[in-house]
């Protein structure tokens, strides 16, 4: 058997799925995932020896059924026979890789890496190496590698020991390089969320700390207690801050808006509907308006049962910022309630794409679909409007776990198209 034609068997199998489970599924994904299926160009002509070749395709053999002790046995057979062969060089050392035998693996990795000079990954595997052995080589070996493997998985692997490595060395700055890319290329890998929360909590601690050894009396330090307070649901205790904050500083960036939205979230009573507005109206003359300002007026306006109000302001909004949802959201509703349903669906669809995680925007723009006749649409907003729900409520289940408060999932609105 030759080796491209192995190279084909093994990516069918994987697209099969039809590796095994536990260690050896480990060891197969790591010879995929190293590229040990090296390309005709790469890969060094054996002697022509039965013998050698006979070893060879047993090896492989012996992979495609799962045998990882028995194709090592051959590897090790092909290497008696012909010491300098590459390939059983690399898959020796990428099956001691990833059964955790480093010891093991460096030597083979290292012999063929002279074979294999093009091939990134045994050269990745090595310093992960080099890494787990504390080798001063390692940092430099690592950097090497991140900029050469173009593997995904592994390229996220050598990613993160790279950012933990200058993590443990203080050097945040190419940590957060290292972070930021990892982020970018596998936004939805656990490992890179898990290690870009621990950072970023780390980060905030410090600069918390920091702070309130420096002033803790600042106004800066007020504003950032009542931010912690309003997350833990104290609305009471974070108005107290926000004023405070205010009172040492009255032109505190974000302070007032903040603090208008503190008082709505609140009881309602006149005094905090009055107190709000004036805090709005401070905001947009300390920092200017804004469509987050311009939504709030929204929502008081609502409040107070003003619908011209609220409108005027909501298209303020829109005009400040043309993707804000809450606004398409609200100038949506109005337009259905006017029998503008065409027009209705197009801000309601523009809504839902500037915030694809409102469920109950989803949820609405189902029924006005339904009104008019859009049934597939109609239904497909209907499970993301689930979808959205659940996953949300996960995540609030979360946050109740670790005592932080979060915005409860809203009701879809049955009256509102």
């Amino acid at each position: 058997m030759n080796i491209q034609k192995h190279c084909w068997r093994m990516g069918s199998a994987w697209r099969r799925g039809a590796w095994l489970q536990g260690a050896m599924r480990q060891v197969l994904m790591g010879l995929a995932l190293a590229g040990i299926c090296v390309s005709p160009l790469l890969a060094q002509e054996a002697p022509s020896s039965s013998a050698l070749g006979e070893e060879m395709e047993q090896a492989h053999a012996a992979l495609q059924a799962h045998d990882a002790q028995g194709a090592k046995r051959h590897f090790e057979a092909v290497l008696r026979l012909d010491p300098g062969n590459a390939e059983a060089h690399v898959n020796l050392g990428v099956m001691a890789f990833f059964a955790g035998r480093c010891d093991a693996a460096e030597p083979h990795l290292r012999a063929a890496i002279g074979e294999l000079e093009q091939n990134a990954n045994p050269q990745a595997l090595l310093a992960l190496c080099e890494l787990r052995d504390g080798k001063p080589e390692a940092a430099a070996d690592l950097e090497a590698s991140w900029i050469r493997v173009k593997e995904p998985k592994l390229h996220v692997q050598i990613g993160l020991e790279l950012a933990r490595l200058y993590r443990g060395r203080g050097d945040t700055a190419r940590m957060m390089t290292v972070l930021q890319a990892l982020t970018a290329d596998a936004p939805d890998n656990l490992e890179v969320l898990f290690f870009a929360q621990q950072v970023y909590t780390d980060l905030a601690d410090e600069t918390l700390n920091k702070m309130a050894l420096l002033a803790p009396g600042a106004p800066l330090m007020q504003q950032v207690i009542a931010e912690k307070l309003v997350n833990q649901g104290d609305l009471a205790r974070a108005i107290e801050h926000y004023h405070k904050a205010l009172d040492a500083n009255p032109h505190l960036p974000g302070a007032n808006f903040e603090l208008a939205e503190a008082l709505l979230d609140g009881p309602h009573t006149a005094a905090t509907e009055k107190a709000a507005r004036e805090q709005l109206d401070l905001a947009v003359k300390n920092g200017g308006d804004s469509a987050a300002i311009e939504c709030v007026y929204g929502r008081l306006e609502k409040l107070l049962q003003h619908p011209a109000e609220a409108r005027m302001h909501y298209e303020r909004a829109h005009e400040l910022d043309p993707n804000n949802a809450e606004a398409l959201l609200y100038l949506a509703g109005a337009l259905a309630d006017e029998d503008k349903q065409q027009e209705a669906l197009v801000l309601m669809r523009a809504a839902v794409a500037a915030d694809p995680f409102d469920a109950a925007a989803h949820y609405r723009l189902a029924r006005l679909c339904g009104k008019l006749q859009l049934k597939e649409e109609e239904e497909r907003q209907i499970r993301l409007s689930q979808e959205v729900r659940q996953a949300k409520e996960q995540v609030v289940e979360v946050f109740r776990q670790m005592n932080r408060r979060v915005e409860p999932v809203k009701a879809q609105e049955e009256n509102t198209p």
